[in-house]
């Protein structure tokens, strides 16, 4: 581990980002897990904190590429298998699940975040034989 933090957070860390853990993706019970003490109002506030805290998100990031390596999987081989989703949907004239594939691709790409960086916009058109999406640059 490269990143500093102290006992508690690491703690938080590994509950929250563990897949597999029985407290992976909850941040009350990592919190607990982690022995924050407080009401879940409380834990909740914390958990939240520690969400936006630099050495959290990168600690996050190291949790998620040992996983990924452990398990030969990573962010280019999940938009490779929504890719082929969305082309198995659009060969079975399913556009709603097309449509599912195109979103969950651009979710992984981080572009259903709004930034400064990011000033484009993606356009999904749905039409009765075909989905199309468009970019459209803002101004």
């Amino acid at each position: 581990m490269s990143v500093k933090l102290t006992e508690k957070q690491d703690l938080f860390c590994i509950a929250m980002f563990t897949i597999g853990s029985q407290t992976f993706g909850n941040g009350v019970e990592s919190a607990i897990t982690a022995k924050y003490q407080g009401s879940n109002a409380t834990l909740r506030q914390i958990a939240s904190e520690n969400l936006t805290k630099p050495n959290i998100i990168a600690r996050k990031a190291e949790i998620q590429a040992y996983i990924a390596k452990k398990v030969d999987y990573c962010i280019e081989t999940y938009q490779q298998e929504l890719e082929s989703a969305r082309k198995r949907a659009q060969d079975l004239k399913q556009p709603s699940a097309e449509v599912s594939a195109i979103v969950a691709k651009g979710r992984s790409m981080g572009y259903d975040k709004d930034n400064e960086v990011n000033k484009e916009q993606t356009v999904i058109i749905i039409g009765p034989k075909r989905v199309e999406s468009e970019v459209i640059e803002n101004e």
